[in-house]
């Protein structure tokens, strides 16, 4: 996945969610009864901790649970710097920007979305 392809991702809605699940995470995805639940997937590790479904967090659109990924992030690469911060709109690149201090930034129109794009943009730096 390119930079690029993650910087679209984002307008796709629950997708973005379903790859930090997995990707970052490290969550594996059940979507045997995704039919049932909008064509979402259910998370088994998280059943019982929100509901008894075990619903996919909303990574990208909510700040609690992308404030998640960066404590993942944080806890996992022993990242010393994070950079989250509110960027002048005229620069047509997002409103936010994210950095984990890996020497890339991540653009967005919400926080928590720049936040999944740079954590998604830093595992794949990792595995290369």
């Amino acid at each position: 996945m390119t930079q690029d392809e993650i910087q679209e991702l984002g307008k796709i809605g629950r997708e973005m969610d379903a790859v930090i699940a997995e990707k970052v995470m490290g969550l594996t995805l059940d979507w045997e009864f995704a039919e049932f639940y909008d064509g979402e997937p259910a998370v088994p590790t998280l059943r019982y901790k929100y509901d008894e479904i075990g619903m996919l967090p909303f990574y990208s659109t909510d700040i609690t649970d992308a404030w998640a990924v960066v404590e993942k992030m944080c806890n996992e690469t022993g990242c010393d710097i994070i950079k989250v911060c509110k960027r002048d709109p005229e620069l047509l690149r997002g409103e936010w920007s994210c950095n984990f201090g890996r020497g890339f930034e991540a653009f967005a129109d919400t926080a928590p979305l720049a936040i999944c794009r740079a954590a998604l943009m830093a595992e794949i730096k990792q595995q290369e």
